[in-house]
C-alpha cells in the first residue's frame, strides 16, 4: 500500500501534466533492475505467422503496461546475438525468441537474469534428439498435425505425398520426420522430400 494519501498523488500527476514531465524509463530501469518492457525476436516479421504473433504479443503487453522491442533475428547467428545483447542493454522485464537458430542455453546466458520464453526453436542439437530445454519452450503439435495431414489425404485416396520444406531447423525436421512416419504407418511410400529454393 502506498503511504502517500491519494489527494497528494493527484495533485502530483497534475503538477507533472502541466509541465509536461516525461519520466525517464532508462534511470527508473536503473533502479529497479528491470524496464517495463518485453523483448521480442522473430525470424522475420514479414512472414504472416510471425507478423500475427507479434500483434497478439503486443496486444498483451500493452493490456499489461508493457512496451515491446522488437527485432528480427533473420536466423543469422551473429545477427541474433547482437540482438539479444541489446535486450539485455535495455534490462528488458523479459524476452520471448522465435525460431532461433542459436543453441538455447547460450540464448539464457546472453539474457541472464531476464526470463526467456523460446517459441519453435529451430536449433538443431549437434548430438541426441532433445530439442528443448525441460522449462520455458513452447512448440505447436507438429507431429500430431503431420498425421492429421497424412491420415486426410489416405482417406482421399492419395498414395504419393511429396514434401516441400521451407528451411533445415528444428522445426521442419521435426515435421518431415513426423510426415515419414505417418506415412509408414499407414503402408504408404516414403515421400519425395525438397528444399522449396530448389523446387521450380
Amino acid at each position: 500500500d502506498s503511504q502517500i494519501s491519494e489527494a497528494t498523488q493527484q495533485r502530483v500527476r497534475q503538477v507533472a501534466a502541466d509541465l509536461r514531465y516525461i519520466p525517464n524509463v532508462a534511470a527508473r530501469s536503473l533502479v529497479l533492475q528491470s524496464s517495463a518492457t518485453f523483448g521480442l525476436m522473430t525470424p522475420d516479421v514479414t512472414d504472416p505467422i510471425h507478423g500475427q504473433v507479434v500483434t497478439g504479443f503486443q496486444q498483451r503487453a500493452a493490456e499489461r503496461g508493457y512496451s515491446v522491442i522488437l527485432a528480427n533475428g533473420f536466423r543469422d547467428v551473429e545477427t541474433e546475438r547482437r540482438t539479444l545483447r541489446e535486450f539485455a542493454a535495455h534490462r528488458v522485464a523479459g524476452v520471448a525468441v522465435m525460431g532461433s537458430v542459436l543453441r538455447q542455453t547460450e540464448v539464457k546466458r546472453l539474457l541472464s537474469p531476464s526470463p526467456t520464453l523460446f517459441i519453435g526453436s529451430d536449433h538443431i542439437p549437434a548430438a541426441g534428439t532433445d530439442l528443448d530445454l525441460a522449462r520455458g519452450c513452447v512448440r505447436p503439435d507438429d507431429r500430431d498435425g503431420m498425421d492429421q495431414v497424412v491420415a486426410h489425404l489416405i482417406e482421399r485416396g492419395y498414395r504419393t505425398v511429396a514434401y516441400v520444406s521451407g528451411s533445415s531447423g528444428a522445426n521442419q525436421i521435426i515435421r518431415r520426420d513426423a510426415l515419414i512416419a505417418a506415412l509408414a504407418a499407414r503402408g504408404a511410400p516414403e515421400p519425395g522430400v525438397f528444399l522449396a529454393d530448389d523446387a521450380d
